[in-house]
């Protein structure tokens, strides 16, 4: 077997930064705070895995004896095989964050209708949201994010890691980090910041008020198929394992034609349309004055459609790195432990229920205000005071909730902010 020297053998950019990037894998090195997910099965599980798929988007050559190996192993036949094949780690990062920005709501506001736009401040709260940390299309524009079941599998990042199950790793470089992303939305046009027909927001108020990004490596069999069909030349597709679930059955995976545009039937799910897209994982959303219905829902999606653009990640690259490269030493990178973890993501709860309690507290004031109240009779009025009710109740536990909460602010983001005090942020 034909094994990689480099896996812009098996997808090809046209960018030459990033074929220069991908040239030198075999020499990228890993800082101590990365954490690695290892290989849960070989290459030749990961073939298995997709030699279904790939014998269909080779016009069915070799489909009953990947379907026999696959699951009927004991009768000895071999499935369609790759011509080349690599495990390699992917450089990724996931991110903990708080982010503010001016924006318009129109339609459907905590309950109300509003036939005109209303300004307002909108605080949304990300928590386990992923971002590739390399930029090379296709492998960039999809989310190779891990579910919980995966989080307490990762170790941290060593050199024994570079062979596993007996195959040499190759390993992406970090090329870049998200805490330019703050940047790159204060940079778009007010048409590019409009999420929907509803939302708007005003790029240069965009700021943020905690940022937390967890540097980790995720593993996939990378594999290129050629086949012949009717065809001048070879039909050439290429396929993506990930390869840290043990049950490797369940692996996802892609399969991405490289040549030839035109609809081939697939097997199971390994079509590209199906393989889930969550790059950001929007917790909470705050909008003043109220909560903006759905709101989570739509930011999310227009941010995992931004994120899967084509040469999103090569643009945001080339606009705010260049060949700088990562900043190691900046206090906002953390280790992805469960300690870590714990300590950033229950601030960001703190600060979640201090919103919540800002706002029913408003509501509360308001609803205790005297309104003056026409009876059927027009020269008499009478006044009526609401009864605080639920509201009151909810705003008790909170209040409780926030006293008795054992998260302060974390050590490293309070000095971060101490040699960073001409940045925006938002105080407790």
């Amino acid at each position: 077997m034909l094994v990689l020297r480099s896996p812009c053998r098996i997808l090809k950019s046209p960018h030459l930064s990033h074929r220069k990037a991908l040239s030198d894998v075999s020499r990228a090195t890993y800082p101590p705070v990365a954490r690695a997910l290892p290989f849960a099965f070989s290459e030749e599980q990961a073939i298995l895995r997709l030699s279904i798929a790939a014998s269909f988007r080779s016009f069915g050559n070799g489909a009953f004896r990947s379907l026999c190996a696959t699951y009927f192993p004991s009768l000895g036949f071999k499935p369609i095989r790759p011509v080349q094949i690599q495990a390699l780690y992917l450089p990724a990062w996931i991110i903990d964050a708080e982010v503010q920005a001016d924006g318009w709501l129109s339609g459907d506001t905590d309950g109300a209708q509003t036939s005109s736009p209303a300004k307002t401040t909108v605080t949304a709260s990300l928590q386990e949201s992923y971002m590739p940390g390399f930029a090379f299309d296709p492998l960039s524009r999809f989310a190779f994010s891990p579910g919980q079941a995966d989080v307490p599998r990762f170790v941290p990042w060593s050199e024994s890691l570079l062979h596993q199950h007996g195959s040499d790793i190759q390993c992406l470089p970090f090329t870049h980090s998200p805490f330019a992303l703050v940047d790159a939305a204060r940079s778009l046009s007010f048409q590019q910041a409009t999420v929907s027909s509803k939302v708007r927001f005003d790029p240069p108020t965009v700021t943020s008020n905690f940022f937390a990004a967890y540097p980790i490596l995720i593993p996939v069999y990378l594999m290129r198929y050629e086949a012949e069909f009717l065809l001048p030349d070879k039909y050439s597709f290429a396929g993506i394992v990930e390869a840290y679930n043990p049950q490797w059955r369940r692996s996802r995976s892609i399969l991405e034609e490289a040549q030839y545009q035109f609809f081939i039937s697939s097997f199971g799910d390994s079509q590209e349309e199906n393989f889930e897209q969550h790059f950001a994982r929007i917790r909470h959303l705050t909008a003043r004055p109220g909560f903006f219905r759905d709101g989570e829902t739509e930011l999310a999606a227009w941010l995992d459609a931004a994120a899967a653009r084509k040469d999103a990640l090569g643009m945001y690259h080339a606009a705010h790195f260049g060949d700088a490269g990562v900043d190691w030493d900046d206090m906002r990178v953390r280790p992805y432990t469960a300690e870590e973890r714990k300590a950033n993501r229950g601030w960001l709860g703190v600060r979640i229920l201090n919103a919540t309690f800002d706002d029913l507290r408003m509501r509360a004031a308001e609803s205790r205000t005297l309104r003056r109240v026409p009876t059927s009779d027009p020269p008499a009025e009478r006044n009526v005071e609401e009864t605080p009710g639920a509201t009151d109740e909810v705003s008790r536990v909170l209040r409780e909730a926030l006293q008795t909460s054992k998260f302060p602010e974390p050590a490293w983001f309070t000095e971060w902010a101490r040699q960073n005090a001409g940045e925006k942020r938002t105080s407790n």
